[in-house]
Parts: structure tokens; C-alpha cells; sequence
């Protein structure tokens, strides 16, 4: 009998994506149906937060960024529960995702509520509860940064008061991703712009 020898030669691996995609949701209400709860820059620093992040398209940390923009009247309580229920429709475990809040807030019971631009002081049906939007964040498969530029922040975690806070680069936190989950790509990090007892106070840099 006759013997060959076979060579099997695997094909070639499919590399990895080397950086994530970015999917970013801010929302900045400055101009609310009730006149008297209108802001100043609320809009405008979420047009900040989107130009700053649309930049690092194809940089040093992300690949794609695709960002959906609502200010002012887009900012209703159905649109941003729309754009949440889109947020979880899009990328894969290896992506990341940033919800960025700046406008009004509200304790009530306990429970944090953003001011959707319908805002009645009577009622809170027109705006959005914190545990609604992270019911959304939850179906999430990947890395997810939640933002809030309101009174009352640290709350969306029960927090009240900060201590040796320290500022972190988006490269200094997916490095710590990567330390504390490995293996596991599902993980939230939370900016607050301040305890939960304290109200916010616009400055006039704007």
C-alpha cells in the first residue's frame, strides 16, 4: 500500500476589528414648552459633546462614530425613547455606546426623571425615567457610557457624594475595560455632573 501526505493549510483567520465603533445619543434640551424652565447651553453643550466625538472618527480610539443629535423640540419623550430602542438595534459586543443627557432633572419619590421638552410641573408623564432608559441600556451587548449634565446626577446611582474624582481620557477607559472585564464585554461606566442633593447652575461661557 501506498501512503500520501497531506497537507491541510487552514484559511486565513479573519482579523479582528482592532478598534470599536462609537454610537452616540446626545440630548440637550435648552428650550422647553414651559417657557419658565428654559435653559441657556443645554442644546449647545450637546452639540459640543457630538462635534468633539464625531472627530475621532478613524483616530486612535474608534473606528466608526455615528451619532444621533436631539435638541430642544426633537427632544420629546417619544423621540428619545426611540432613539434608545435604536441604540440596541446597532453594533456588536466589541462596540461601544454614550448617552449624554444635559437639561432638567427631578427626584420624584426617589427616582430620577429627565425633563423631556414637553415638561408639565403638574405631571411626569411627559418625561423620562431614569429606570426606563436603563431598561434600553440593559439589551445592550456592549461597552456603554451614560452621561448626565443635569441637577440631581449622581442619583441615576444612588450616590451622593464624590471623592477623589479624577479625569479619565476615552483611551484610559477602555484600557480599564479591558483590565476589568475580560472575557466579558458588557459594562457600564457613569459621569454625573454632581451629587445627587446638588442643583446645577449655568455659567456664561456660551
Amino acid at each position: 500500500s501506498q501512503f500520501r501526505r497531506i497537507v491541510a493549510k487552514p484559511k486565513e483567520p479573519i482579523p479582528a476589528r482592532s478598534k470599536p465603533n462609537l454610537y452616540v445619543l446626545a440630548v440637550g434640551i435648552s428650550e422647553y414648552q414651559d417657557k419658565s424652565f428654559s435653559l441657556k447651553a443645554a442644546h449647545l453643550d450637546a452639540e459640543a459633546i457630538a462635534d468633539v466625538f464625531r472627530k475621532q472618527e478613524n483616530g486612535s480610539v474608534f473606528s466608526k462614530v455615528d451619532i444621533k443629535l436631539l435638541k430642544n423640540q426633537e427632544a420629546d419623550r417619544e423621540n428619545i425613547g426611540r432613539a434608545l430602542e435604536q441604540l440596541k438595534r446597532v453594533g456588536t459586543e466589541d462596540d461601544v455606546w454614550m448617552v449624554y443627557l444635559s437639561g432638567h432633572a427631578a427626584l420624584v419619590d426617589g427616582d430620577y426623571y429627565f425633563l423631556a421638552h414637553k415638561h408639565d410641573a403638574a405631571t411626569n408623564v411627559y418625561d423620562v425615567r431614569w429606570k426606563d432608559i436603563m431598561d434600553q441600556v440593559a439589551k445592550i451587548p456592549g461597552r456603554v457610557i451614560l452621561m448626565v449634565d443635569t441637577c440631581h446626577a449622581a442619583a441615576i446611582v444612588g450616590e451622593t457624594r464624590f471623592r477623589n474624582v479624577q479625569p479619565i481620557t476615552a483611551e484610559d477607559l477602555l484600557a480599564e475595560d479591558k483590565r476589568n472585564h475580560r472575557g466579558n464585554r458588557k459594562s457600564l461606566f457613569f459621569y454625573a455632573a454632581g451629587a445627587s442633593y446638588q442643583l446645577r447652575q449655568e455659567g456664561n461661557r456660551w
